[in-house]
């Protein structure tokens, strides 16, 4: 959506070439400003396909352009390179992709946390896996995303660790 979030023409949002972000990324008027433009995109990311030469030059084109600039809520680091970005794309699919970018761009403010700690996949399957300790609860963003990830189909667990065995430090 780099198109989308940093298309001119939407009033009073960029003041400098140096924000990482629009000024209305965080309020309702986001979505209202790029409607026609995030629904639509929206729809097209339902019909991925996974073998789809678009996805592959629409993604790659947006990577070798923009990787390494700034932009709130990104982090180029992730990745190690396209192909790992274009591998986890295909493995999980349009439907559910578009379902959580919909979720995110629609109110990001709110549903900017909580997402689940780790991706894991393979070229057939993924799981979002939020990690949690002895004393550690879900928060409600958690709760709330956790669901919504449920809803969308998306293979998604919560796992509880403990320490298997304590060592003291002397000192």
């Amino acid at each position: 959506m780099w198109d989308i979030i940093f298309m001119p023409g939407v009033k009073d949002v960029f003041r400098t070439r140096y924000q990482s972000h629009p000024l209305d990324l965080y309020t309702d008027h986001f979505y209202e400003h790029r409607k026609d433009l995030i629904d639509r995109r929206l729809d097209d990311i339902i019909s991925w396909n996974n073998d789809d030469f678009i996805v592959v030059d629409f993604i790659s084109e947006i990577w070798n352009k923009y990787n390494g600039l700034a932009c709130s809520g990104l982090n180029w680091e992730r990745f190690a390179s396209l192909e790992q970005v274009l591998s986890l794309v295909k493995c999980i699919g349009g439907e559910a992709l578009s379902g959580i970018l919909g979720t995110m761009v629609k109110d990001f403010r709110h549903t900017r946390s909580g997402l689940p700690d780790l991706v894991v996949w393979n070229d057939i399957s993924y799981k979002l896996v939020e990690v949690k300790g002895p004393n550690d609860r879900l928060s409600t963003n958690q709760r709330v995303w956790i669901h919504k990830l449920m809803e969308l189909g998306v293979d998604v667990e919560v796992c509880h660790v403990s320490a298997a065995a304590s060592r003291k430090m002397i000192c």
